[in-house]
């Protein structure tokens, strides 16, 4: 298999397989483009290199066929790579004139590279990734409905995850100062253009860091990983907006209106800081009762949503009963016993690993940047 990238292909001899996404006949000449490893590759058929049998033989190839084609490679003033074809292989005929694809191959590869360079940043800041349980008896602390199951042998009732901040905020407190994770979460919601009931989550938890910082971590975070993409880095490492989401909700229209409705009218990066209490949130307070709790807000969707953990079991206890949970013989009944123990401070933040696809490819619905979304029967 050839590299694309290779500097000098120019005048070598070689060899592609892959599937063919357009044919062009001239007459005395055809093209072909073929899909190698997410990068189109021109064949170039012509009677003089191939004889009058074999050429008219290629005169029956279409679109979604899968061929290879060996010969002589050339770059073409785009710096495609193109190969004079000397002969080919037919290995399959599509069984349909047209094959509909399950989603935009492009954006599946960056996602692909989101994933990569994410993982590469973090663990050169000294970050280590940690695996999460996605199966847990009882609840999490997000306020969200959840998908439920029942462990026949055990006769209990379990939970799929709806975050990964309980397990983070375990193994903070066994001193793992520096740690993330990334996978699915789920969720029982209504699906929109920017929500599905199983979506991919970055979490990150950093010991000892405090908001401003990791308003900061994360920003570099998204930058450092958009510039080695090259998709709209522009935005991510141009000078961001940081209001309070006093300031951030009054911008608009000089009077309160809902967060929902200014969230998506702001077009520019902006992080929203110093939330108002409510018993939903699990974000520690400040002097003046403000929540230490951050957002991102791009596109009109929150791409980082992060916050200061509770040190105090006692407090988190009292918030969790707020939101209706039951925490007997529950993971967060290990938790608020683990915390006796003097749980350091800590701030972590998850990050929209759906949502940033969306906004680096340019794609219109999470539904585009993930390979099998669910989806309603038809």
């Amino acid at each position: 298999m050839i590299n694309a990238q290779h500097p000098n292909i120019e005048d070598s001899e070689g060899s592609v397989a892959g599937r063919i996404k357009s044919v062009r006949n001239l007459g005395n000449i055809l093209f072909i483009d073929v899909n190698v490893e997410g990068q189109l590759v021109q064949g170039v058929f012509k009677e003089d290199n191939l004889g009058k049998d074999l050429y008219t033989e290629s005169q029956l190839l279409k679109e979604e066929y899968l061929v290879r084609i060996s010969g002589e490679m050339s770059r073409s003033k785009k710096r495609t790579i193109s190969i004079d074809v000397k002969s080919y292989d037919l290995i399959s005929k599509s069984l349909k004139e047209h094959r509909g694809l399950i989603t935009n191959p492009e954006y599946i590869r960056v996602r692909s590279d989101i994933l990569f360079y994410t993982r590469d940043y973090l663990r050169h800041k000294g970050f280590i990734e940690v695996e999460i349980p996605v199966i847990y008896r009882g609840t999490t602390s997000s306020s969200s409905r959840e998908f439920t199951t029942k462990h026949n042998n055990l006769g209990e009732q379990l939970s799929l995850r709806k975050s990964m901040d309980l397990f983070m905020r375990r193994l903070s407190i066994q001193d793992f100062d520096k740690i993330y994770s990334i996978g699915q979460n789920f969720r029982n919601e209504p699906i929109t253009k920017d929500k599905l009931p199983e979506f991919t989550m970055l979490t990150v938890l950093g010991n000892y860091m405090l908001m401003e910082e990791v308003i900061g971590f994360s920003r570099d975070l998204a930058g450092e990983v958009s510039k080695k993409i090259g998709k709209n880095d522009a935005e991510f490492n141009k000078n961001y907006d940081i209001v309070t989401f006093k300031d951030f909700v009054r911008d608009f229209v000089n009077t309160d209106i809902p967060y929902n409705s200014a969230k998506r009218a702001k077009g520019s990066p902006t992080f929203v800081y110093s939330f108002p209490f409510n018993t939903n949130s699990i974000a520690r307070t400040d002097v003046a009762g403000n929540l230490r709790e951050f957002k991102l807000i791009m596109g009109g969707s929150t791409i980082i949503h992060g916050y200061e953990e509770i040190t105090d079991p006692k407090e988190l206890r009292e918030r969790l009963i707020a939101q209706g949970g039951n925490l007997d013989n529950t993971e967060l009944e290990e938790l608020l016993k683990e915390m006796n123990y003097e749980a350091p401070p800590a701030t972590s933040f998850g990050l929209s690993i759906d949502r940033l696809t969306m906004f680096l490819s340019g794609a219109k619905s999470i539904k585009e940047v993930i390979a099998f979304p669910f989806s309603r029967l038809r």
